[in-house]
């Protein structure tokens, strides 16, 4: 299995379109953008922004996901990484992970940073094993930082450190 990241097409935003639409890939992400204008309004406006990058997820040249690396801080040395592996079929296969090694190669030897974080919803127990097995700790709990289906969630706040980063 080839996995690669590439500058997001931005001929292929319908694909973001169709995943945040699907309930079970939104579950853990932010409210929005579900329709091919409001993907392409924040393409336009967020990711046109030198802090954040959307990067597109082939497996064998098929698009299959997006990753971000987002709030890049020069000054502090820090970014925050996600990733949406948007095609189902997909999922539990160990991509998350080889896109994670990828993003932090990227954070820590292109953009010089010193800590990655991932903020992960408390419920998302895929995305925070796959985080902890590639080396993130887990910093602390924003209590109640998301109201969701009615009721109330945790984040969690997970980083490493360039000196934690093992390649």
């Amino acid at each position: 299995m080839d996995i690669t990241l590439i500058a997001f097409p931005e001929e292929e935003l319908a694909a973001i379109a169709k995943w945040r639409s699907d309930g079970e890939v939104h579950r853990y992400l932010r409210h929005g953008y579900t329709t091919l204008g409001e993907v392409s309004k924040w393409y336009r406006d967020y990711f046109s922004a030198e802090a954040n990058r959307l990067l597109g997820i082939l497996v064998d040249n098929q698009l299959i996901g997006y990753c971000t690396i987002e709030h890049i801080d020069r000054d502090n040395h820090k970014c925050e990484v996600g990733i949406v592996i948007g095609e189902k079929d997909y999922w539990h296969k160990g991509i998350g992970s080889a896109v994670i090694r990828e993003l932090l190669k990227r954070a820590f030897t292109a953009l010089h940073m010193h800590r990655v974080e991932a903020v992960i919803h408390a419920d998302n127990v895929a995305s925070i094993h796959c985080f902890a097995r590639a080396g993130f700790q887990r910093d602390g709990t924003l209590r109640d930082a998301k109201y969701r289906d009615g009721r109330y969630v945790n984040l969690l706040v997970y980083s490493i450190l360039d000196s934690e980063w093992i390649v």
